[in-house]
C-alpha cells in the first residue's frame, strides 16, 4: 500500500519471542524490540547511547514460525515491515504503542554469526506464486549467466532468455 509507513529497524531482542495460534490457525509471533541510538558527546568525548525506542513486532504464518526457532531475547536483529503508531488509555493513563507488522527479520550479523537452514516448505503452502519444481531445474539447466539481460538505462535485469533466445521467464522485481 502506499499510504502505510515502512521502517527498517536495527535492535535487540528484549522479551523472548511468543508463538500463538490465532482462532482460525493462523500462526503469530511477537516480541518487544529495543531500539537505542548511539551519538557522540562532544563533553565526553565518546559515543553514548541515547533513547531507546520500544516496538512490539508481530510476524505472521512462516516467518513466525521461523522467528519463534531462530530469534531469543538478547540477540541483535534487523527487522523491516509497516508501522502502525495508536493511542489508547491504560489504568487512566493515556499511552502510545509503536507495533510493526514484519516483513522480515533476520539476525544483524555486525554482532555475531549465524547459520541459515531453510524450509522445506514451498512457497505455493504460504499462498504466494510459485513455478514447478521440474520446471525450475528445466529452467535452471537451460539458462547461464549470459543469458541475462539487463536494461541499459539502469542496469536492473529484465528477463532471462531461454535457449531460442526468446525470454523464458520475466525477472522478479528486487523489491
Amino acid at each position: 500500500m502506499l499510504n502505510e509507513t515502512r521502517v527498517a529497524l536495527r535492535g535487540n531482542v528484549a522479551t523472548e519471542p511468543v508463538l500463538k495460534v490465532t482462532q482460525n490457525g493462523t500462526t503469530m509471533c511477537s516480541f518487544r524490540l529495543a531500539v537505542t541510538a548511539r551519538r557522540f558527546s562532544v563533553t565526553d568525548n565518546k559515543m553514548v547511547d541515547a533513547e531507546t525506542s520500544w516496538y512490539t513486532v508481530t510476524c505472521w504464518r512462516t516467518l513466525a514460525e521461523n522467528v519463534s526457532s531462530s530469534v531469543e531475547k538478547g540477540q541483535g536483529v534487523m527487522v523491516q515491515g509497516r508501522l502502525r503508531v495508536r493511542d489508547f488509555t491504560h489504568d487512566g493513563q493515556p499511552r502510545t504503542s509503536a507495533d510493526v507488522t514484519a516483513d522480515h527479520v533476520g539476525h544483524d550479523l555486525s554482532w555475531g554469526t549465524s547459520t541459515f537452514t531453510g524450509n522445506r516448505r514451498s512457497r505455493a503452502e504460504d499462498g504466494r506464486d510459485d513455478i514447478d519444481r521440474s520446471e525450475a531445474d528445466e529452467l535452471a539447466t537451460e539458462v547461464s549467466l549470459s543469458d541475462v539481460t539487463d536494461d541499459p538505462g539502469t542496469g536492473a535485469t529484465v528477463g532471462v532468455l531461454g535457449p531460442s533466445g526468446h525470454v523464458a521467464r520475466e525477472a522478479e522485481p528486487a523489491f
